[in-house]
């Protein structure tokens, strides 16, 4: 859902012009009922948002030492054992918090898809809090989730990063710099594999005639499945594609003459 920062900040103040009704016609009321003036108006609605103010620092006070005292070690417990038990992947070494650890998750597409649902649950009932107003507990939450993120890692295994492999006959498609620069890499190590120099091979021990025909093979094979439609293959690109495989079949011809 797109989040529009100007409407947001119109809500708020619409709200809390909202809020203050009740406050005016409690004031007014008492100015009425003890027949004052201005002055009465102003101190009643004084008085009662001093009272608020008293009853909201009551709360808080309370709420942080319970916090501190016992609340932090709950939730921070609950929360690793959640971790733990949903098989969460490792935090990282650097985190920014909370909620950049559960976003990385829903953003990573080679991660599995229910942990991007469970993340995004998770992302979500933090946004949930602070939208709520919750202010005070959403960050007594993220301090909690950060102490239970700093002792999940260190009882956390990196997990292998989940093979994704393309459905059967579906064409991998690169654009035409990206398949030239891969076709020359594969081009460059393939004359060194076949090179009947020792110095130009170094330490590479020169393969056999048939593996270099495979190897030729594979190279053509890749340039071609990289080609989403070879009918409507551009000329020039179709033109390039064929010089490269007679130039690695003219490299086998050059370095195995008496292997024909």
């Amino acid at each position: 859902m797109t989040v529009i920062r100007s409407r947001v900040e119109r809500s708020f103040w619409k709200n809390a012009a909202l809020s203050a009704i009740p406050d005016l016609l409690i004031a007014w009321a008492f100015m009425k009922y003890t027949d004052g003036g201005a002055e009465t108006f102003f101190f009643t609605l004084i008085a009662l948002q001093a009272a608020y103010f008293t009853l909201w620092a009551k709360r808080s006070i309370w709420s942080w030492t319970l916090f501190v005292l016992t609340n932090r070690a709950f939730m921070s417990n609950h929360v690793e054992e959640v971790l733990a038990s949903q098989s969460f992947p490792k935090p990282p070494d650097f985190l920014s918090g909370p909620d950049a650890y559960y976003q990385e998750i829903v953003d990573d597409k080679d991660e599995d898809c229910e942990m991007r649902i469970k993340s995004s649950f998770e992302l979500g009932t933090l946004a949930g809090i602070s939208v709520a107003g919750q202010h005070q507990l959403a960050l007594q939450v993220r301090m909690a989730t950060e102490d239970a993120l700093q002792r999940y890692s260190k009882r956390a295994t990196t997990r292998p990063k989940p093979i994704v492999r393309r459905p059967e006959g579906e064409s991998l498609s690169l654009s035409g710099d990206e398949l030239a620069t891969i076709a020359w890499l594969a081009d460059y190590g393939f004359r060194v594999v076949t090179a009947s120099n020792e110095m130009y091979r170094r330490s590479i021990e020169q393969v056999s005639r048939e593996h270099a025909t495979a190897y030729a093979s594979l190279i053509d094979k890749f340039e071609r499945g990289c080609v989403p439609d070879l009918l409507a293959e551009d000329d020039d690109d179709d033109e390039r594609r064929f010089e490269n495989q007679q130039n690695r079949y003219h490299t086998i011809w050059s370095n195995y003459p008496n292997k024909g």
